[in-house]
This record gives structure tokens, C-alpha cells and sequence, in this order.
């Protein structure tokens, strides 16, 4: 029997070096969804569920994602060589869901508005706020509300996600 670590690889060939090399398969960040949140995307607007989507398989238009993609890094890079691509303006972190979504302090004032007060949202990890379907409207609202997601930025800025009964 294979052990994990065989199991989690896929054998590639390096065109570089013309040999065969293991490279490890990502886990998505957040596991397999439920039925409710199935049935959450049915009450979301289109952009609501897409950003919710790209929040919780980590594949988003966010650089801390953007940089894994080398045209995309290269192209920082040459713009701004002194400037690693993946850091947030705050230069807190690199700006992925993660750290958009809980501690960037650029938006504060958005994430009190929306996601609520600290102690509403006390021991929830980045990953609850994106499994439970109260707290997963609330933080594709946040992501659509801070328009870091160029793909979005036509949207009205009064865009909300639906606030439905049985949330």
C-alpha cells in the first residue's frame, strides 16, 4: 500500500532536466462542501457564489494566489523589482483570503460593518467563516465590498449578497 505522501504526489516530467519528479497535490483549503452550503449558492447572487467559490478553493484574484502563477509574478516583478508581489499594502502579510478576510488592518472598518464586532466573531477560524452558511454570505460580501477582486469592480457599491430567513 502507498503511504500518504505517495498517495498526495503526482509524477510530472521537468522539461528542463527531461526527468520524471514528484510535486505534491494541494489540498483545497476548506473540505468538502455540505448540502447547505449547496443550497446557499442557489439563493446568491452569480458574483456572490463566484467570489465565495474562489474564497474557499484558494483560487483567487488576490496576489497572495496571483504570485503561484509565474507570467503573473514575473510581470510584478519587472514593474516593481524591490517589491515581493505577494504582500499586502499593508506589508502585514501576503494578501490572501486569510489575511483580507480577519487581520488586514486596511480594512477594519469594513470588517466591523460587516462581519461584526471581535467578540461575534471570537474563536471562528478563516475556514468557518467560509463553511457555514450564515458567516459565508457575510464574507463574500466583505470580499466584494473591499474591491480587490478587479473581476468585481463593475459591480453597483451598493451590492449586497441577499440576506435570506433561514440564515
Amino acid at each position: 500500500m502507498p503511504d500518504e505522501t505517495t498517495q498526495n504526489c503526482l509524477r510530472t516530467l521537468d522539461p528542463g532536466m527531461g526527468r520524471w519528479r514528484a510535486r505534491r497535490i494541494r489540498a483545497p483549503p476548506v473540505p468538502v462542501p455540505t448540502k447547505d452550503i449547496f443550497e446557499l449558492h442557489e439563493t446568491l447572487p452569480r458574483a456572490a457564489s463566484s467570489a465565495l467559490i474562489q474564497m474557499q478553493t484558494g483560487k483567487i484574484g488576490l496576489p497572495g494566489y496571483l504570485n503561484t502563477i509565474s507570467r503573473w509574478r514575473e510581470e510584478q516583478l519587472e514593474a516593481n523589482p524591490l517589491r515581493d508581489p505577494a504582500r499586502c499594502s499593508c506589508d502585514i502579510g501576503n494578501q490572501d483570503t486569510q489575511h483580507v478576510l480577519l487581520t488586514c488592518p486596511c480594512f477594519t472598518n469594513l470588517r466591523l460593518r460587516v462581519l461584526g464586532p471581535p467578540p461575534a466573531r471570537a474563536g471562528m477560524t478563516w475556514k468557518d467563516w467560509l463553511t457555514k452558511p450564515a458567516s459565508a454570505v457575510k464574507a463574500a460580501t466583505f470580499i466584494l465590498k473591499t474591491r480587490l477582486l478587479s473581476q468585481f469592480r463593475a459591480l453597483p457599491n451598493t451590492f449586497q449578497a441577499p440576506r435570506t430567513g433561514n440564515l
